[in-house]
């Protein structure tokens, strides 16, 4: 034992490229998908917090429940009023004659005529603040309102298309009757069950249904490829140290045993080698990008979790092969 101790002292090189490259591949990798994973995370907590099920886009008005009216396209929402920095979003607009009984919607019934409430993103990509003032051009008249912030959430995707690739956010008006009067009106409602059968009493007025569930399968899908790419990271820095450090670790390790070293060595002490060369670090770099990271929600705290399995199936799977051919020498 005190022969391979002292073996260390030719080794200090490779134990600090083994370290080097586990540390470099793993962190490199994190910085690489920071913005896309911390934009899928905290979207999926956001759908996982909300208390709808569908949204059924209606080419007429219901009057049931947690309805908007759909501007989406039918105003340009503007940060000044030179008109020179148009905002990126979808635009939704409250309803006077529905109640808003969702969690979610809980204060949107207290939205004024001149208000406006924004989603976290618009927020931060145009440095608008609660209490600022944007502006709204109509596609019916040229005359430009002027609405004041109400309040930011923290909802950043268009319902009907949740791509973080798109970064267009959300916008909910205060409700202008005379967009009403002179728009064909298309409505959103939200809802936490199935309501199907009241809608098919209003013939001709469903125009299409948005399942919250789709919406989490597509973000969950935007983001199989940075999972993918860190798993292969993961592996890459176990294949590497393995071949820097750990396959001549056993070559040490084999020819203290034949000089009198205790049997179990040959699977105890490539175990603790592993789990401090390899598994250590990945935890170390892990467990410090995810506290960094911690209000970015669970999926990137599951995101960190990933080179952590890897090395302890690695370091479970030598171990295991490890004991086999010790019992085998023994036969």
């Amino acid at each position: 034992m005190r022969t391979y101790i002292k073996a260390y002292r030719d080794r200090k090189a490779q134990i600090v490229l083994a370290l080097t490259i586990t540390i470099a591949l793993l962190l490199g990798c994190f910085l690489l998908f920071h913005s896309k994973v911390a934009t899928v995370s905290k979207q999926l907590d956001t759908y996982q917090n909300s208390d709808f099920s569908r949204i059924y886009v209606l080419n007429y008005q219901s009057g049931l429940d947690n309805e908007f009216i759909f501007v989406d396209t039918d105003v340009g929402i503007f940060k000044d009023d030179s008109m020179s920095t148009r905002l990126a979003v979808s635009t939704i607009m409250v309803s006077p004659d529905t109640t808003y009984n969702l969690s979610m919607f809980e204060d949107f019934s207290k939205l004024q005529e001149n208000e406006v409430i924004l989603s976290e993103n618009v927020s931060k990509d145009y440095g608008i603040k609660k209490d600022d003032v944007v502006y709204a051009a109509f596609s019916y008249n040229s005359e430009i309102l002027y609405y004041k912030v109400a309040d930011i959430i923290d909802f950043n995707l268009d319902y009907c298309n949740p791509s973080i690739a798109n970064n267009i956010g959300v916008v909910y008006l205060g409700f202008n009757i005379e967009y009403q009067q002179n728009i064909n009106c298309k409505y959103m409602l939200f809802a936490n069950q199935s309501i199907a059968e009241e809608l098919s009493n209003k013939p001709q007025i469903l125009n299409s249904i948005i399942n919250k569930s789709d919406n989490e399968s597509f973000l969950l899908r935007q983001g199989f490829a940075s999972i993918i790419i860190v798993g292969l990271c993961s592996i890459a820095s176990v294949v590497l140290s393995s071949i820097i450090f750990f396959s001549k670790s056993h070559a040490i390790i084999m020819r203290c045993y034949l000089k009198g070293m205790n049997k179990a060595g040959l699977f105890l002490i490539p175990l603790l080698e592993k789990s401090l060369f390899n598994l250590l670090p990945s935890c170390l770099v892990s467990g410090i990008y995810a506290i960094l990271c911690f209000d970015c929600g669970h999926y990137l705290h599951a995101y960190c979790l990933i080179p952590v399995c890897v090395s302890i199936v690695f370091i479970f799977g030598s171990f295991v092969i490890d004991v086999r051919k010790t019992k085998r020498r023994d036969n």
